[in-house]
């Protein structure tokens, strides 16, 4: 969640390669190339990386493969493009999506010397911007000079969650948290030193360290909130308890700067977010409070908040999590493959058969049922129950829906067997209905 910008023209990473770069800050003395049939050869990967790669960005086992084994080459012609741009690079490293490889940024609008432009010509997974007023030493230089923090009073000092630096940016970045207390110190068996933390509501800290930082900072910085800047994080995937209904949270979303979490209307009105993937009240819990809730016609959703930071991480297992970087619409679902976890059955898949299902008179109450909004999976391997409702419906990082029930047949097993079909009400249609934005950072 961005709170404030202030930072130069950001290069078109959607266009030469998108996606972040792993920053390096220093350069390995490595001996130059001649061509790139000269980068170094590995064998083919077969560890767990490649599996947890091609999830994480969509592509095939081979795919991933083969991208493992060119980040090694790519990583010794950016090096030599760095020697051959000496004092020009303000950023450098690999980029994942949308599109692969090797990404340099460099400051000014000249074009690059004539061995970067060889080295490009002949791979074209090397992307070049141009445009960047700073370069990454300046920026590091910045970020360990004290004086571009002098007059943020030690109370204020409390809020800086961390300080990085925003490659892309071209910028200084600076993080502070939610505002909310942390219950527990994020590195217990450490002991430092506490200092009276000043806990102005959360824009108006933005604005006071904004302020300061402006007249203090010579560089361009960002600021932006801190999503995981206390241990105490909610997140999609866990418990909800409604009254004396138990539930599965969803996804992170937002109305104006307030931020929130979603769950299943039909489970009433939100009062405790447990820390808990399962059906068990054990472990952290925070009070919830619901802020609207739709259960009809229009879907079957609510969203309430928390005391703490609502995470835009949801759990595919439970013990893993993913980051939700965006949404897909119910118009573009049809034959989609999706997964859905909830604390009842855990993570399970299927494939979307309809986008214009009725689920008829138990869901709306009379004789022609509902709108026809609801989305249908099948599976021979689909798990769902009780306690599932709410839960994230997704493919890869990209959030469907939120999990609204199913016809188990009348087994109440949580298993494949038990499983007819399940349905859930799709993400555009829950954030038009409740008039929300979809959270991510």
């Amino acid at each position: 969640m961005t709170l404030v910008v202030i930072a130069l023209g950001t290069p078109d990473l959607a266009s030469a390669g998108g996606g972040e770069a792993v920053q390096s800050t220093s350069t390995p003395d490595v001996p130059p190339l001649d061509d790139a049939s000269s980068a170094v050869q590995i064998g083919r990967r077969k560890g767990p990386e490649v599996e947890h790669y091609s999830m994480d960005f969509g592509v095939s086992i081979t795919e991933a493969e083969n991208r493992l084994e060119r980040v090694v080459q790519l990583k010794e012609l950016l090096l030599e493009i760095i020697r051959a741009e000496d004092g020009r690079v303000a950023a450098w490293g690999i980029v994942h999506e949308p599109k692969f490889g090797g990404w340099v940024y460099l400051v000014g609008d000249d074009e690059p010397t004539a061995p970067t432009a060889s080295v490009q010509r002949v791979n074209d997974d090397i992307f070049v911007d141009l445009g960047a007023e700073y370069t990454l030493v300046e920026l590091e230089a910045a970020m360990s000079d004290p004086s571009n923090y002098r007059s943020l009073p030690e109370s204020m000092r409390g809020r800086i969650a961390y300080r990085d630096i925003d490659l892309e940016a071209n910028s200084l970045l600076v993080a502070i948290d939610k505002g909310v207390p942390p219950l527990e110190p994020r590195f217990p068996d450490r002991p430092i030193e506490r200092v009276a933390v000043e806990y102005l509501p959360l824009r108006q800290a933005a604005e006071v360290i904004e302020s300061i930082l402006e007249a203090d900072t010579q560089l361009p910085f960002t600021l932006i909130v801190d999503s995981a800047a206390t241990t105490t994080a909610v997140h999609g995937g866990e418990l909800i308890q409604a009254g004396s209904d138990l539930c599965t949270s969803a996804f992170a979303v937002a109305s104006g700067s307030t931020r929130g979490m979603l769950t299943a209307g039909h489970c009433g009105s939100a009062s405790t977010h447990w820390r808990s993937r399962t059906g068990s009240q054990t472990g952290n819990s925070y009070s919830a409070s619901t802020q609207a809730i739709v259960w009809g016609d229009d879907g079957d959703s609510q969203w309430y908040t928390t005391s703490q930071w609502e995470s835009d991480d949801f759990y595919v297992t439970t013990t893993s999590t993913r980051d939700a970087t965006g949404y897909e619409v119910r118009s573009n679902m049809q034959g989609d493959y999706v997964c859905h976890f909830g604390i009842s059955s855990g993570d399970s898949c299927g494939w979307v058969v309809s986008t214009n299902l009725d689920p008829g008179y138990g869901v709306c109450g009379w004789w022609l049922g509902c709108d026809n909004r609801w989305v249908k999976v099948v599976g021979s391997n689909l798990e769902a129950c009780a306690g599932d409702s709410g839960g994230p419906w997704y493919s890869n990082r990209t959030a469907y829906g939120v999990n609204s029930g199913t016809d188990s047949g009348g087994i109440s097993d949580c298993t494949a067997s038990g499983t007819a079909y399940a349905i859930f009400t799709a993400m555009d249609d829950v954030l038009g209905s409740l008039g929300l934005t979809f959270a991510t950072g």
